[in-house]
């Protein structure tokens, strides 16, 4: 069984975007779909409102990130071991 972590940490408390938007359809459609697969997504905590209550379980929490700086120094330099602990 293989896993998938999705990289979710653009999504904010505020309203969805267009790619926001996107990425939560297809974040839910991957759950759906998938049955050989454990797929995880890393997202900010505040944010997680946006998915249904079935999505949900599948997300990890990450701290909140406010800023595109402070969010992409988290991407670049603690999710990664945040997915690695996660395995």
């Amino acid at each position: 069984m293989k896993r998938i972590a999705v990289n979710l940490m653009f999504i904010d408390v505020g309203p969805l975007t267009g790619p926001g938007y996107y990425a939560v359809e297809l974040f839910e459609w991957m759950i759906k779909l998938s049955k050989d697969h454990i797929i995880a997504g890393f997202i900010q905590a505040s944010a997680a409102h946006h998915f249904s209550p079935a999505a949900q379980i599948h997300l990890v929490s990450q701290p909140d990130c406010p800023g595109r700086f402070r969010r992409v120094v988290f991407e670049q330099i603690f999710l990664p071991s945040a997915t690695r602990r996660y395995r």
